[in-house]
Formats: C-alpha cells, sequence, structure tokens
C-alpha cells in the first residue's frame, strides 16, 4: 500500500485505489476524495506515552551535541566547548531531533499496518533554513514537512521512490533577518530614535557604572514603551535595554552540499543516524556563516561582569546566541519563565534547556533549586471590578500546528481535534444565552489549517468572534473567561481576578507532583474541569450570581495559593525587578 506524508495530492500516487495516510493532517476539510483512505492512528494520544518519547529524546539530544560539537569544530576550525553549542543550536536541535523522531515512529507504524512504499523528495530540492525562525516558520509548512519525511524514510523499511516537483522552496541565499544597528538611510525614524535613546542610555550608565544590566527581550506583551522608560529611569539607567538587532557583513553563500548531502549512514537504530542528519540540516547561520557571526560579536560588551537578562532571545535571536555562546563564562546570564507550562509539566524541555544554560532562571513564582528564582510577571492586566456591568463570556481557544513541532505536555497536532474542536462543540452545546459567547482563536490568523473557525462555525452559525488586536482590552471587559487550554491568557486573568473556568482534555496532560495539590484545589472550587460539559453547567449555574461563587472564600484561597505560586504579579514589579537584578550584578560571577 502506498503511504502519503503529506496533504499535497500531486504528492501521491493517483494510480492506487487504497491509500494510507500518516495523520489526519493529510486531509482537507470537507474534501471528497477519489481513492480510499486509511489514516495511521495518532502515536501521541496519551501524554504519558508523549513523556517517554521526551525523556527518549533527551538522552539522544544530549548524545547528539556532543557528536554535533565535535563535528562542528572539525568544520570551522575551532576549539568550542559543548556548551557553546548547548548554547546556539540546542532549541534547534531539540525541535529538529523532535520532529524526525515522530516521523520515524510514524513510519514504524505504517510499516506494520501494510505500507511498502512512499514517495520522497529528491535531495537536489531541499531546502535548508536560515536560523531557527526560519526553521520553526517552515516547519508549518507542507513541502518541508515532506523533505523532513523524505530524509527520516530513507532509515525506514519502507521503499522510497525519488520525485521532484515544480516548485521547491528556494534557499540558496543569503536570508537577513536581523537589521543593523548604524546607518540613517537604512532604518527608520522611529528605529533611528530607539538607538539614539540606547546610546544616550548606555553612555550615561557607562559613566556611572561599570557592571551593567542590559535586558534583550524582556516580552512585554504590553505598555512596552513604557515600562523600558520607567525601568530606566528607576534604575538611573544601570538597566539599559539592547534588542541584539546586529546584522553582519554578510557575502551570498550556496550550502555547503558536499557536507548536507552526504550519503546517510545504513542503520535503522534512530540514535545512530540522527546527529549526522542534523548537521544535514542545520540552520546557515550556525555552519555557512557561522565565522561572519562570530566576528559580529567579538566587539560586543567587551567588559567583563554584566548581567545580561532575556526571557526568549536565547530561542531565536542570533546575535545573542552566538554572544552567550562566546562570552558566557564572563557574564551572568539571567533567563526567565516565558508560558505557562513551566514548573508545571511532568517534563518541559524549553525549560530544561533554558535552565542548563543561564546563571539564574526566573520564574513566575515557584522554586526547585537554587538556580530558579521567583520574579513577579509585569502587572499588564487591570484588577476585576466585582461591580462592573459587563456580560460578556469570553472564550479562548487554542489552534495547534497540524505538524508535530515539539513534544510537550498538552495538545499537539491531531489532537488539536479532539481537543479544540470535540471538546469546545461539548462545551458549547450545554451552554445557555450563547448570545453572550465572545469566542478568540489563538492564534487569530489560521495558517494551520485545521479549520477550527469553520467547524465550530457549521454548529453555532451565530457565535460572535472576537479578533480585535488589543486583547488585554477585552480581557478587561468581560464577566467571565473560559478557555480549553492552561495558557498565558489563563495565567493574566487569574491575577486580576476575572472569573475563570478552564477545560481540559485529562489524557493531554501530564504534570509534576508539585502542581498536583494546587490542581485539585482549582479542580475542588470549579476553576478547572476535565470535561467541557460540566463546566458549561457550572457556568450555567453560577452566573447570574458570580461573586458569589468567584468571590467565596474557598475560590479565592485556592486562586490565591495558585497565582502566589505560578502566576505571580506585583504592581510594585518593576521596584523588585530593579532590586534583584542589582543583587545579581554585586554577586562575582
Amino acid at each position: 500500500m502506498f503511504l502519503a506524508t503529506t496533504p499535497k495530492e500531486d504528492l501521491w500516487d493517483s494510480s492506487q485505489n487504497d491509500i494510507l495516510l500518516a495523520g489526519e493532517w493529510c486531509k482537507s476539510y470537507k474534501k471528497k476524495y477519489r481513492a480510499n483512505l486509511h489514516c495511521l492512528e495518532y502515536q501521541w494520544e496519551y501524554a504519558l506515552d508523549v513523556y517517554k518519547a521526551q525523556v527518549f529524546c533527551y538522552k539522544v539530544y544530549e548524545k547528539s551535541l556532543s557528536i554535533l560539537a565535535n563535528d562542528l569544530n572539525k568544520y570551522l576550525g575551532l576549539k568550542r566547548e559543548k556548551q557553546y553549542y548547548r548554547v546556539l543550536i540546542g532549541n534547534w536541535l531539540i525541535h529538529f531531533i523532535h520532529q524526525a523522531y515522530d516521523k520515524f515512529k510514524i513510519l514504524e507504524l505504517a510499516k506494520d499496518k501494510g505500507a511498502s512504499y512512499t514517495w520522497v523528495l529528491d535531495e537536489s530540492q531541499y531546502y535548508y533554513p536560515y536560523d531557527f525562525n526560519d526553521f520553526i516558520t517552515k516547519s508549518q509548512d507542507d513541502l518541508f514537512q515532506f523533505q523532513l519525511f523524505s530524509q527520516v524514510a530513507k532509515h525506514s523499511e519502507i521503499r522510497t521512490v525519488s520525485k521532484t516537483i515544480k516548485d521547491p522552496l528556494k534557499s540558496w541565499h543569503c536570508k537577513k533577518v536581523e537589521k543593523k544597528p548604524i546607518g540613517i538611510g537604512s532604518i527608520s525614524v522611529k528605529r533611528l530614535v530607539k538607538n539614539i535613546v540606547l546610546k544616550i542610555s548606555s553612555f550615561t550608565s557607562a559613566l556611572s557604572f561599570r557592571k551593567k544590566v542590559i535586558i534583550v527581550n524582556p516580552y512585554f506583551k504590553r505598555h512596552t514603551k513604557k515600562f523600558h522608560m520607567l525601568l530606566s529611569i528607576k534604575s538611573f539607567g544601570r538597566i539599559i535595554f539592547d534588542d541584539f538587532l546586529y546584522s553582519p557583513d554578510l557575502v551570498k553563500t550556496k550550502p555547503d552540499f558536499v557536507l548536507r548531502q552526504r550519503k546517510p549512514k545504513n542503520s535503522k537504530n534512530f540514535s545512530d543516524w540522527i546527529s549526522q542528519l542534523a548537521l544535514s540540516n542545520i540552520p546557515l547561520c550556525y555552519l555557512e556563516y557561522h565565522l561572519n557571526y562570530e566576528k559580529l560579536v567579538s566587539t560586543l560588551y567587551t567588559e567583563k561582569g554584566h548581567v545580561f537578562f532575556s526571557y526568549n532571545a536565547l530561542y531565536s535571536n542570533v546575535p545573542f546566541q552566538f554572544f552567550i555562546a562566546k562570552r558566557y563564562k564572563y557574564h551572568t546570564l539571567c533567563t526567565a519563565q516565558h508560558g505557562s507550562a513551566y514548573g508545571m509539566d511532568k517534563w518541559h524541555d524549553g525549560e530544561k534547556l533554558e535552565r542548563s544554560i543561564s546563571d539564574v532562571f526566573y520564574t513566575f513564582g515557584w522554586r526547585e533549586d537554587d538556580k530558579t528564582t521567583p520574579l513577579p510577571m509585569p502587572k499588564l492586566v487591570k484588577n476585576y471590578n466585582k461591580n462592573n456591568a459587563y456580560k460578556d463570556i469570553l472564550f479562548i481557544t487554542m489552534i495547534r500546528n497540524r505538524y508535530v513541532l515539539r513534544l510537550q505536555s498538552g495538545p499537539f497536532s491531531t489532537k488539536n481535534l479532539t481537543d479544540h474542536v470535540d471538546l469546545p462543540i461539548q462545551f458549547l452545546s450545554n451552554l445557555q444565552n450563547l448570545n453572550l459567547v465572545n469566542i478568540r482563536h489563538h492564534p487569530v490568523h489560521d495558517i494551520r489549517k485545521w479549520n477550527n473557525r469553520e467547524r465550530l462555525l457549521e454548529q453555532f452559525p451565530k457565535l460572535r468572534e472576537e479578533n480585535t488586536k488589543n486583547f488585554y482590552d477585552t480581557l478587561e471587559k468581560c464577566k467571565l473567561l473560559a478557555t480549553d487550554h492552561f495558557g498565558t491568557s489563563f495565567l493574566e486573568s487569574m491575577q486580576a481576578n476575572i472569573p475563570t473556568v478552564c477545560f481540559l482534555n485529562k489524557s493531554s496532560y501530564l504534570f509534576r507532583n508539585s502542581f498536583m495539590p494546587y490542581l485539585k484545589d482549582l479542580e475542588k472550587t470549579k476553576i478547572v474541569f476535565f470535561d467541557g460539559k460540566a463546566a458549561a453547567k457550572h457556568i450555567n449555574e453560577v452566573y447570574n450570581n458570580l461573586n458569589d461563587w468567584w468571590f467565596s472564600e474557598a475560590v479565592q484561597v485556592a486562586r490565591e495559593k495558585f497565582v502566589n505560586k505560578y502566576a505571580s504579579t506585583s504592581e510594585n514589579w518593576m521596584n523588585v525587578w530593579i532590586k534583584e537584578l542589582f543583587s545579581v550584578v554585586e554577586e562575582p560571577k
């Protein structure tokens, strides 16, 4: 039987009456097909299976990182330690291994279900991403995912037939994503003013203090300019902001095909060949343009002893990655939680990576060791006024990526259909006063192509949709927030003491033991449900007397305990930040 690994039908063998699909994401919503389609069961239905795969992939990641460090040193003529490469490529490597392992297991399952051959992309048409942002964007593209399936399939027991396509992804050009911080003609007035302010702040700080706090991407989702200014003023210029949008002088270079298209190892064992496949696919900025970036950052912050603080710049900001990789021994690196799953999920690869790189890891309230330190989130949402006249139920639902981008606790890929279509339909079907529901899909765009909106509107054609740019204004004007996932919006709603109801698919999550008492309290007080119908019935019962439930002692105690541990904020957060960061500056590295 032919195995289709893409929704692009021109890459299916149309001569076959029966076709095996690698996943539900190979099908288009409401489309009728000529062939008889048979879809593989989704292999990540249960969180325990995901957890086991995460543990296995982490061992593979550590082994592969050691091999890649050695291979890259030889290729580049360097003598860098493993930690250098962990900072540079750790985030990309975790995602790549997870995506490859997912495909490896799909191909194993397909073989067991009778798949005998599949089509693969000819390697002459492979696309090589420029950096992590390019990689993760292309990971949502059908052709790029077909390429990754093609590469992994060569290590499977399924026969492959190479195909060329009419419009392949183009990759042999330098794709600059950073902007040079100098040059009036090349930047906007807004950008120029920002750079002038930065330089003045840096100059003032240099006069007053030898050691500085440099904040890179503070993850301010609201009032960004205001927060920048106030932190600079309140710290008397000792805290400065640098977005690290520096760009090296790059000459247009083709990928090194000799290295990237070496004959793969003849092994069916995933851990034996994955490091070579990773080297073949490593983004251009870490291979062909590696030395350009090393040269770029060599003149930045040459004095020792500064503190660099960022929420997520180490994930994708290439100049910052190279700078920290080269200089982490001479400066203090502070990173911070930037999502709701940290400290809750039984296994969180992003958290593990950040904690393995940073000297201090700031959390939303929880603490596990000497490195993890609570730091309040910026206060973004006004506290709920119990005497307001608002009536809307703001319902926030997710649209997940079709493909597995990274293994994680919580729904992803095909679980989108159960957790963010079936479960919301169950919730809305049992909710009274649907005219009060204002639904917001996250993200608001539809590049993930699950058609969640259409699926829900088919059931509820009069459902109102909230899609304004300023989400926080809408949040502050709702009577109650309902959501089908643990997201940042759930944390921010709980912080602001907005009546909140969350319903989840229990099979999608696996939490840490330390989080379970807090979760049980949220269940007991009917803030969290593992059933959409029960959540709807609860809202029906309390909506007309909402304050009686939400402001009861039991609910408020459970809410405050949760917020203090997993979503802490403060009206005085800015002073807390300054005090904490100043204390880190004074400590010797």
